[in-house]
């Protein structure tokens, strides 16, 4: 009998493979999201550094355009915090929103997966019927040459 073949093996592959690219769009995702969240550390740590600065400033006495100068530092910090915040959850969203495709594709390569079990399972009783129907050819010819047919 014929080697088992999946009349759907390209299928199959071709939802392999976008589950995998999904898993690589969503490893690339993570990776960002990492920097964005280290860019965001460093930005916290560069203000509260900042923020002792000025304070062993003040504590000297400063002039009024100092003042000015401090404030607008102190606002620039502040504002890239909260793009920064900002950036790390409209990746979260997208990490969410990539989540939810994979497990789709998941879903869909292992309905295609099922299905090429069903067949295998098919072609294996098929294969079992026609070692039986042979075997049971054999023992009737055998059986008809001992009794002289």
């Amino acid at each position: 009998m014929k080697k088992f073949r999946f009349r759907y093996e390209n299928i199959l592959k071709m939802r392999l493979d976008v589950e995998n690219e999904i898993k690589s769009k969503l490893k690339k995702l993570n990776q960002e999201l990492h920097l964005l969240e280290a860019e965001k550390e460093v930005l916290e740590s560069n203000y509260r550094q900042y923020k002792i600065e000025v304070e062993h400033m003040l504590e000297g006495g400063i002039k009024g355009y100092e003042v000015q100068r401090i404030n607008s530092f102190q606002s620039y910090f502040r504002k890239k915090i909260e793009e920064t915040e900002q950036a790390i959850l409209n990746m979260q969203n997208r990490i969410e929103d990539v989540k939810i495709e994979l497990m789709e594709a998941i879903k869909e390569r292992k309905i295609m997966e099922k299905i090429k079990e069903k067949d295998f399972t098919l072609y294996l009783e098929a294969v079992n019927a026609m070692e039986g129907k042979t075997t049971e050819e054999v023992v009737n010819f055998q059986n008809s040459r001992k009794s002289g047919g």
